[in-house]
């Protein structure tokens, strides 16, 4: 079974530790998304003590495979009891330990979740399936869908999940016709949609509903300025 996900998909569902493989990629070019990803990991890995408790962060052009291994090895005294070690840009990092991270992803330590963030990250690769079968990848682009031989933005797909989070983390309704035009004002950039649903929750008001004219007024005056 594939273990290949959108964040889309990761985020919706309720993670628990035992959930959360020994080997993690997350991968995209969309840096808002990531950030979410890492929170869901963390709090699963780390459960009630994931806000006081500092996760290992290594840079991936620095890094050295010793110093994760010797990371992974230790036995965390908190949380769930694993410790997470994240590398951090860590293009480089698979690029110079490609060999090591194939046989790490067939043989993980039990004591702890390595996570590699990367832009890039080529499914026809070894270490791509072999991690599709025993860890998790988690891609976090927008949301693509084929039309005949070519990928090209999910707009349906990218407009509902952009109505959950308005209805769920700014507690407002986003107009359907409101998302749509939001969406050709900013662009399929999650991180600064989020910023203007922030700005137009508090026009529309706890449990209100942001309009159509209120994206062209808040949005549409700033960005046509």
């Amino acid at each position: 079974m594939s273990r290949t996900v959108h964040a889309f998909d990761y985020l919706e569902k309720s993670t628990t530790v035992d959930a959360v493989p020994s080997i993690v990629v997350i991968f995209g070019d969309e840096p808002f998304l990531q950030q979410l990803v890492l929170r869901n990991v963390r709090q699963a890995v780390l459960q009630n003590e994931a806000d006081e408790v500092p996760f290992t962060t290594l840079q991936g052009d620095t890094a050295e495979w010793r110093d994760v291994l010797d990371e992974l090895s230790m036995h965390s005294l908190f949380g769930g009891g694993r410790r997470l070690v994240a590398v951090d840009a860590a293009d480089s990092f698979v690029t110079k330990y490609r060999s090591e991270l194939e046989d790490y992803a067939e043989h993980p330590r039990a004591t702890g979740t390595l996570l590699l963030k990367v832009d890039k990250w080529a499914s026809n690769t070894r270490l791509f399936k072999r991690i599709d079968q025993q860890g998790l990848q988690v891609d976090c682009r927008p949301p693509q869908k084929t039309v005949g031989r070519r990928k090209e933005l999910d707009e349906k797909r990218l407009l509902d999940w952009i109505a959950a989070w308005s209805q769920a983390q700014h507690k407002t309704k986003l107009n359907a016709r409101a998302g749509d035009l939001l969406l050709q004002l900013v662009g399929p950039n999650l991180g600064l949609l989020d910023q203007e649903l922030a700005k137009l929750s508090l026009f529309a008001g706890l449990g209100g509903e942001i309009s159509p004219e209120m994206v062209r007024d808040v949005v549409g005056g700033w960005r046509t300025k």
